[in-house]
């Protein structure tokens, strides 16, 4: 037999047998890292993503048995902002300063995925809350004697002004991998079989709301974007 007939074969194969373990709520808790960035920021000199972590507790639930169709939701925390510096120049001096836009949130997602293989897409809403924001800046003035000493501080008008709320969409795919289907020993929890999971997620959130809660301040005019590499290490009971 051919060999890319032999390889289709045994993967077909492969994921009919996790088809059985797929139709089944799975629970998690997921650690992951945010590259995060607010859409809009156009006037700065240099625009940075700030990196920082998210967790994420989800379940998992299919719509039925044997089914390739679930829904996923869950709550999560997420670090997110932006850094920026701004440069002015004048005739006589130079200052620059540098910005640091953070804002973390309660995130609650609902999904609709698709698990038709180990590989799965998923797409749906989220609405989050706003548990802590922060605006620092750092300013330098250099002019054509002498470089002033750094002025640092806090933006509480930004702080004052942020949006409690969020509302976006979220899309994402990910890897799903069963180390034991029963063929070996398995560990046992509660008198039944488990088998662990590994899973890979990867999303993007598209912020629809302006993180100004005012309307009227331009340096807050603009929506979040995320994107996210999550890990979780679970596992399921088998059949």
């Amino acid at each position: 037999m051919n060999l890319k007939y032999e390889t289709l074969i045994f993967f077909l194969i492969f994921n009919l047998s996790t088809l059985g373990l797929l139709s089944q709520p799975i629970m998690g808790v997921q650690a992951g890292v945010n590259i995060s960035s607010l859409g809009g920021h156009k006037e700065y000199a240099e625009n940075q993503p700030r990196l920082a972590l998210s967790a994420y507790v989800f379940t998992d639930i299919p719509l039925g048995n044997n089914t390739i169709v679930s829904i996923e939701t869950g709550l999560g925390f997420s670090q997110q902002g932006m850094n920026h510096t701004r440069i002015i120049e004048e005739l006589a001096s130079q200052t620059t300063t540098k910005i640091s836009n953070k804002l973390d949130y309660l995130i609650l997602p609902i999904y609709l995925k698709e698990n038709l293989t180990n590989f799965y897409t998923k797409i749906g809403p989220y609405a989050a809350y706003l548990v802590n924001v922060q605006s620092t800046y750092k300013s330098t003035v250099i002019n054509t004697n002498q470089t002033l000493p750094e002025v640092s501080g806090t933006n509480e008008e930004f702080v004052k002004n942020a949006n409690l709320y969020d509302l976006g969409l979220s899309f994402g795919f990910g890897y799903i991998h069963f180390f034991d289907t029963g063929r070996r020993r398995p560990r046992r929890k509660h008198g039944k079989r488990v088998v662990p999971v590994l899973q890979v997620d990867l999303r993007y959130n598209l912020g629809l709301k302006t993180i100004d809660s005012k309307g009227d301040t331009p340096d807050m005019n603009y929506k979040n974007r995320t994107f996210t590499i999550g890990l979780t290490i679970t596992s399921v009971q088998n059949k």
